[in-house]
């Protein structure tokens, strides 16, 4: 998977753009982030309350895309519009899409 692919998989599954950035110059507080640094390296950071949840290093564009795209969907909160009442299915929804993309 390249990040181009990766962007259609996050618009194709309603993802919250805002809370999952592809290349920031700098990863907002809270948000899943896939970058590029400067060792020519694929990293996947989320950064909450001055802590990294996740920081992860690849050297491979595909496997921070799908460690990246593991993340996303395994969080309903990376849903547009997710409503406490949509837990419910998440579950179901959730395992349809880590089959589906083979996790």
């Amino acid at each position: 998977m390249k990040i181009e692919e990766l962007k259609k998989e996050l618009i194709r599954n309603n993802i919250n753009l805002k809370a999952c950035l592809i290349n920031p110059i700098i990863c907002p507080e809270g948000a899943l982030c896939i970058k590029k640094n400067e060792h020519n390296n694929w990293v996947v950071i989320l950064n909450e309350r001055g802590e990294f949840r996740i920081n992860e290093k690849f050297n491979s564009e595909h496997d921070a895309c799908r460690f990246f795209l593991l993340n996303v969907f395994s969080d309903p909160t990376y849903i547009n519009d997710f409503k406490s009442e949509d837990l419910i299915n998440f579950e179901i929804q959730k395992n349809a899409l880590l089959n589906k993309y083979d996790f």
